[in-house]
């Protein structure tokens, strides 16, 4: 199977994942930077150029999910990688912490899983054959979100990626998918 297919397997298998789990709203490929407030984006940003301007980097996580049950909440970010290469490469994902309670990556059964760093406190979810996600090794709980982090504006976030979700799909049922691809194309 190829990187493409097996990432697409991986993402599905997630999504059921979550979807399973009580009282919770989940969402994939979704911007993170703006539940942190500008003043705290500029901080710790990364200067251009120019002394003036700075460059805020962006924070995008796989899947987001929200669970609430019995007065209890936490937010959980998930990172699919496919293959080692992708895994070694990416070293964004040390700053989802701060978005999240716990952090979970998600990989098929090839996955070499020792080479994960789990000393970090990530879990290991792996999916396998038939497309089920297991855990196989659990994440550690953080009791609060990282500094200059906005637990509303968060869920705000996830809110809107639902809406937007709703729309595109309600645009598409009533136009159909070219007049959908020509919205996107014109109006953004």
């Amino acid at each position: 199977m190829n990187r493409a297919a097996r990432t697409l397997v991986i993402n599905e298998a997630v999504r059921q994942w979550l979807g399973r789990k009580l009282k919770c709203i989940h969402v994939g490929e979704i911007g993170l930077e703006t539940a942190v407030s500008v003043a705290e984006r500029r901080k710790q940003a990364v200067p251009y150029d120019s002394d003036d301007d700075v460059q805020i980097f962006d924070v995008r996580a796989d899947f987001l999910a929200w669970i609430r049950f019995q007065g209890d909440e936490k937010f959980i970010i998930v990172e699919v990688k496919s293959s080692l290469s992708d895994y070694r490469s990416d070293e964004k994902w040390q700053n989802y912490w701060r978005y999240c309670n716990q952090f979970f990556f998600a990989v098929d059964e090839d996955f070499p899983i020792h080479e994960i760093d789990i000393s970090t406190g990530a879990g290991v979810l792996v999916v396998n054959n038939n497309g089920w996600a297991r855990i196989v090794k659990r994440a550690r709980v953080r009791p609060a979100l990282g500094e200059g982090v906005d637990r509303e504006q968060l869920i705000f976030l996830i809110a809107r990626r639902l809406y937007n979700q709703d729309y595109e799909l309600r645009y598409r049922l009533k136009f159909g998918d070219e007049a959908w691809e020509w919205y996107k194309r014109n109006t953004r």
